[in-house]
């Protein structure tokens, strides 16, 4: 790796490809302006594969390892200071990571719902409206697009949400927090 993408505006989710799992499990994680988008995964010794995706606006700012080392080099307080903050990133990504992947497959559409629906502008009519098909929202969870789509169903059984083409409605998002635990 020679170069850390820099998050300095807007939002970056990186989905985490996880190929040591029986069924090829993802993990998305997102990062916010400011943040450095860089994942425990990257420091072991396993094949890996992410994928960087900008959900919103944003500027990236790809950071030479090279020219990192030449500023920390000349700046023993700058080296003191980004090892502080990269330790605490560490943790912070790590426990990222392990909610995310021990949570099921309903509790992460859950999740993914409701952290889509808190992006979205209010309607005039007061609903809520994902527009999204089965495969993306699955994309952006970290599971597959049959999964998806037996705990959506499930769901609007329940009567949480309704399914069209292309969108999904939330009817009763205290259900949808509820499910997600």
């Amino acid at each position: 790796m020679t170069q850390l993408p820099y998050v300095m505006s807007g939002r970056l989710d990186v989905v985490v490809h996880v190929p040591s799992s029986l069924d090829r499990q993802i993990v998305p994680i997102s990062f916010q302006a400011g943040e450095f988008a860089f994942l425990s995964y990257l420091f072991n010794n396993l094949p890996s594969g992410s994928d960087l995706i900008v959900r919103d606006a944003a500027v990236i700012r790809w950071v030479k390892v090279s020219e990192m080392e030449q500023m920390l080099l000349s700046d023993p307080k700058s080296l003191v200071l980004l090892v502080r903050f990269l330790g605490s990133r560490l943790r912070e990504v790590q426990a990222r990571e392990r909610a995310l992947s021990t949570r099921g497959v309903k509790a992460r559409i859950g999740a993914g719902l409701l952290r889509l629906s808190a992006d979205l502008s209010p309607r005039k009519d007061g609903r809520t409206l994902i527009s999204l098909t089965h495969e993306q929202l699955a994309s952006r969870c970290g599971v597959s697009r049959p999964k998806a789509s037996i705990a959506l169903k499930h769901m609007e059984q329940q009567g949480v949400l309704q399914l069209g083409r292309k969108w999904i409605e939330l009817l009763d998002e205290e259900a949808l927090k509820r499910a997600i635990v």
